[in-house]
């Protein structure tokens, strides 16, 4: 990875800056970015949605229900996708960007509850283990103040505590930056100067010392490493607050994904987390067409502006942050294949993604449902349907995936769920 400036440097000219003024962006595209050189955006629509709304074409099997006006779009080649007149930013997003984005169908998330599906999409398994921007964030956690940066939604941090930071709707991170969270307790203190940070400097300074002149305290030089490294954030967090940026966000799908995407811009995270939220709900166990209708239309429209967002900035390879950048879209689960007796859908455990952006082998819908509504086998190492000797695509296959789009091994962190290498470029 060529590192064109530290993160302190970067960081401090977006201060000095003021964040007034965009980076100039490149006229023309970058060349293909490296997967250590990738930045990843997941959006999580957490309820659970129903796949034959916008991803999977239902009218193929007959046991399952397909919604009036639901028609198969197969205008762009091996990308198929589902139209609808109430959806026209499903269309606009694809026509836009259809070469690349790929389609997932057919993943399989063992259980029909909300909590354990959503472990196992965001991290393979029910244990406790980081999700896929932990994961992904902390293989250049130097890099960045703030590695895996959560706007909203869920994540799991599992053992990697450290780099992800929930920033989150509260004005908590920006409290604690300014000091006035010291106003909130009975007893407020004064602030500290500049006197004891020259003190916890010099400390850090005693400490390496200590530890360079003697073996026996090597073991500390990890908890001292850690730290210095907080001491140093906490640096470019205030540089930053000083210069106007403000560590919280509303709670809207709009403001989540314009303060993500200024995170991404300055540098500040390689990873991050929103939540997109419905007009409505995900969750439609009543009224499922025009409920998913309007929250599917919902997304596509800030996908759109995600997009366009992403496309607007600058990135550090060259070209823009849409070149650099992985936009991941997933719910925790799908919905039954036919309607119950409100005219919703219940839960059901094989589900769909979407990725768009480079690295990937977009333009096509991969995967599929046979006719009991459960995932097809592929081929993984085309993504093909497979006619015999397949595999389904298990959540801990879709992170491995991730994982290996950002050059990181997944063996390290899921062995025995191999990457489905077919969907990478």
């Amino acid at each position: 990875m060529t590192v064109l400036f530290n993160r302190r440097d970067f960081l401090l000219r977006a201060s000095a800056a003021g964040l007034a003024c965009s980076l100039p962006i490149q006229g023309a595209r970058a060349a293909k970015v490296s997967g250590s050189d990738l930045r990843f955006l997941f959006v999580f629509a957490r309820g659970g949605w129903d796949v034959t709304q916008a991803f999977y074409n239902s009218a193929e099997n007959t046991d399952i229900y397909t919604a009036e006006g639901n028609s198969p779009n197969t205008d762009y080649g091996d990308l198929t996708f589902v139209s609808h007149a109430d959806r026209p930013s499903v269309d606009e997003f694809f026509a836009t960007y259809a070469s690349e984005a790929l389609i997932v169908n057919g993943i399989w998330v063992p259980s029909i509850a909300h909590d354990t599906c959503e472990k196992y999409i965001l991290t393979g398994s029910t244990a406790s283990t980081p999700d896929w921007g932990a994961i992904i964030a902390a293989d250049q956690a130097e890099d960045f103040t703030l590695p895996h940066m959560v706007v909203a939604g869920e994540a799991f941090a599992g053992g990697l505590a450290g780099v992800q930071t929930r920033v989150g709707t509260s004005d908590i991170v920006d409290s604690l930056v300014t000091g006035s969270i010291q106003d909130r307790t009975d007893a407020p203190s004064a602030l500290h100067g500049a006197t004891v940070e020259d003190l916890i400097a010099l400390h850090l300074g005693d400490r390496a010392s200590e530890i360079a002149a003697d073996p026996r305290t090597l073991e500390h030089a990890e908890m001292v490493q850690r730290f210095g490294d907080s001491v140093e954030q906490s640096g470019d967090l205030k540089a930053l607050s000083n210069a106007g940026f403000e560590f919280s966000s509303g709670a809207t799908t709009s403001a989540q994904l314009e303060f993500a995407l200024d995170a991404l811009e300055i540098g500040l995270c390689r990873c991050a987390t929103i939540r997109h939220v419905p007009p409505d709900t995900w969750d439609s166990h009543q009224d499922n067409d025009a409920t998913q209708s309007q929250a599917f239309e919902n997304l596509f429209s800030a996908l759109i502006a995600i997009k366009e967002g992403l496309a607007a900035r600058a990135g550090t390879t060259g070209g823009t942050l849409a070149d650099q950048t992985v936009v991941v879209v997933y719910s925790e689960m799908n919905r039954t294949p036919n309607l119950n007796a409100d005219l919703g859908k219940d839960h059901w455990p094989v589900t769909s993604a979407l990725m768009v952006g480079p690295g990937i082998a977009g333009g096509r819908t991969i995967g599929g449902m046979n006719a009991l509504y459960y995932g097809k086998e592929i081929d993984y190492s085309s993504g093909d349907v497979a006619t015999k000797g397949g595999t389904e695509i298990n959540a801990g296959n879709f992170g491995a995936t991730l994982l290996a789009l950002a050059d990181i091994d997944p063996g390290d962190w899921l062995p025995g769920y191999p990457a489905v290498s077919g969907l990478l470029d």
